[in-house]
């Protein structure tokens, strides 16, 4: 989980924002996931709505709106079913500017409860699944 809280934070942190829309729905992802790391728990959140929120370590980051460097920003998601293994992208927004900034993700579907997610620090979409760049997330049951 710390991977996952190091790499969002250095994410959130880029200045440089570019602009990429996509146009994919994200409803078989819905709903609260858990991820642990060396004992740090972490939950990824996907409303129905397109949004994504990121709780570990005590912070809070994503959704519909959240300040970062003093601006008011939010952060959605995409997903491509259609590509192998699925693409999910997350996009900050500043929502002054709208400038975006994306992070680029690959998911597989272990069951439909159990998902695999890998990134990594550069703006470059992984290929495949390692032990440095993935993380198991598990459905909560609500």
């Amino acid at each position: 989980m710390k991977k996952l809280v190091l790499l969002f934070i250095s994410f959130l942190s880029l200045t440089a924002f570019t602009t990429d829309k996509t146009t994919d729905t994200a409803l078989d992802i819905v709903g609260k996931w858990v991820g642990e790391e060396n004992g740090d728990v972490g939950y990824f959140l996907f409303d129905k709505e397109g949004y994504a929120t990121l709780e570990a370590q005590g912070q809070v980051l994503g959704g519909k709106e959240f300040m970062m460097r003093g601006q008011k920003c939010a952060m959605t998601y995409t997903v491509n079913y259609e590509s192998t293994p699925m693409e999910i992208d997350f996009t900050v927004t500043m929502l002054e500017t709208k400038d975006e900034r994306k992070m680029l993700f690959i998911a597989e579907a272990i069951d439909d409860n159990t998902l695999k997610l890998a990134s990594s620090f550069n703006d470059v979409r992984p290929t495949e699944f390692n032990t440095a760049n993935s993380i198991i997330l598990t459905r909560v049951k609500q």
